[in-house]
């Protein structure tokens, strides 16, 4: 059977705390503007967060100090190509562009099922959102 180290159980609880709060928010805060800004706020005290339990890193996995100036051995981006760096570039824009697309669908649905009578539309896909995020984050490395 595997457990949970001691730095996961509260990572996951606050991986489904913060799921919970982003999903379910629609149906608390009406106001866009509001959301925008409580959900900026959240994501910062996310990070935070995450900083906070993540800990240090060891000292061997820290980067050795150089002279000021000095060439590097490594250069910033390890030895890519200009095509490595524009491949990566447009993954990183096509998953920003698909987060966009899905958070917008998950939005309309609860906002179509709100239509359709249903209370807590937003809290009730949140509340499976928190469980499914929260289970993601007990699973050992």
């Amino acid at each position: 059977m595997i457990t949970p180290d001691e730095t996961q159980t509260p990572l996951a609880a606050s991986v489904a705390a913060f799921a919970l709060a982003w999903y379910a928010m629609p149906d608390v805060v009406r106001s866009r503007r509001a959301r925008t800004l409580l959900k900026t706020g959240l994501s910062i005290g996310g990070v935070a967060l995450g900083w906070a339990l993540a800990g240090d890193l060891p000292d061997d996995e820290l980067p050795d100090e150089q002279e000021p100036g000095a060439e590097s051995a490594e250069s910033t981006t390890s030895g890519l190509t200009a095509t490595q760096l524009a491949a990566g570039a447009a993954l990183l824009g096509a998953s920003i562009w698909g987060s966009v697309v899905v958070e917008k669908k998950i939005f309309a649905r609860g906002e179509r099922r709100r239509a359709e009578g249903v209370r807590g539309a937003h809290t009730r896909m949140a509340v499976a959102a928190a469980a499914l995020a929260g289970a993601a984050a007990l699973v050992p490395d």
